[in-house]
């Protein structure tokens, strides 16, 4: 059964990182183009602000070792491919989200190598997803990279449909993702209804602060605001089936994915309804003008 669910999870998180590879379409590297600063700018912010406030969260809250390890886990993740979903919905900029998306993976063997290390300095002891030496990056470079350098090569074979597998492959993986999820509740049932407020009380805060960052930091930058949607949605927008896989199948330590489970579900219903929310705002302002009489640009 466990060789089973390994190979099913490995499976799922290759699929998911070659339909990432998939969705790289050139046109979308002009936005890597013409963004490239605001781009760069909340990739690093995501790397450095993201663990940092799930470490306050887990001090501030007194959460147990293993809720500790599962946030800790989750924000040291790159972003999930249902950013790209979301944004969609949100009619906010794809090319941007598809680009945080992609970037954020094929940095993230390094990025998470690093977030793990820093963890351990302060924590005072070993993070408990930190692996010895390049073990841990080898292991994400053979597990992230490889499959979306071969999505990406598969994009420009000109290979005919590649579109309709593209959107294939990532609804299977949201189906493993959702069937993961399910696994996990059943069988971490008395750990799930025990620490299940916990982990919400946690979850939650880690979302909505993310959510905040990436929206004002946008702002900040001046970027429209269809862009800053995009934003604002990979800063919330985890990727829970890389998680899983390092705690169920890399560590063998399947509690550790609990945390994991309530941040996928919290995250859709937190996003969900900003992107609910965001739609009817610009359905308002394109319904008018501003109280000056000016246009309203997006």
């Amino acid at each position: 059964m466990k060789a089973l669910l390994d190979s099913g999870i490995l499976g799922v998180i290759i699929l998911a990182m070659l339909s990432v590879g998939l969705e790289l379409e050139f046109r979308y590297f002009r936005a890597l183009a013409q963004h490239s600063v605001a781009l760069m700018a909340m990739l690093l912010m995501q790397i450095v602000l993201l663990p940092a406030i799930a470490l306050l969260i887990s001090y501030a809250l007194d959460l147990s070792p293993i809720l500790r390890s599962g946030i800790l886990l989750i924000a040291a993740c790159p972003v999930g491919d249902m950013a790209s979903f979301f944004t969609l919905i949100g009619r906010g900029n794809v090319a941007i989200s598809v680009m945080m998306n992609a970037i954020s993976c094929l940095i993230s063997p390094i990025s998470m190598a690093m977030i793990f290390t820093g963890y351990s300095h302060i924590l005072a002891t070993r993070f408990e997803f930190a692996a010895p030496g390049w073990g841990l990056v080898l292991r994400f470079f053979f597990l992230i990279t490889v499959p979306m350098i071969a999505g990406i090569a598969l994009r420009h074979a000109r290979i005919a449909k590649i579109d309709l597998i593209s959107r294939f492959l990532r609804f299977v993986c949201l189906l493993g993702v959702l069937a993961l999820s399910v696994y996990v509740m059943a069988s971490r049932f008395e750990q799930l209804k025990s620490d299940w407020r916990f982990a919400v009380t946690a979850s939650a805060p880690l979302a909505l602060a993310a959510m905040t960052i990436g929206w004002t930091a946008s702002r900040v930058l001046r970027v429209q605001r269809a862009d800053s949607l995009a934003f604002l949605i990979s800063f919330a927008v985890r990727n829970v089936g890389l998680a899983a896989t390092i705690a169920i199948t890399i560590m063998n330590r399947i509690e550790y994915a609990v945390f994991s489970t309530v941040y996928f579900l919290s995250e859709v219903v937190l996003v969900l309804a900003v992107v609910i929310a965001f739609r009817l705002w610009v359905a308002k302002i394109r319904g008018g003008t501003l109280d000056n009489g000016t246009t309203t640009k997006l």
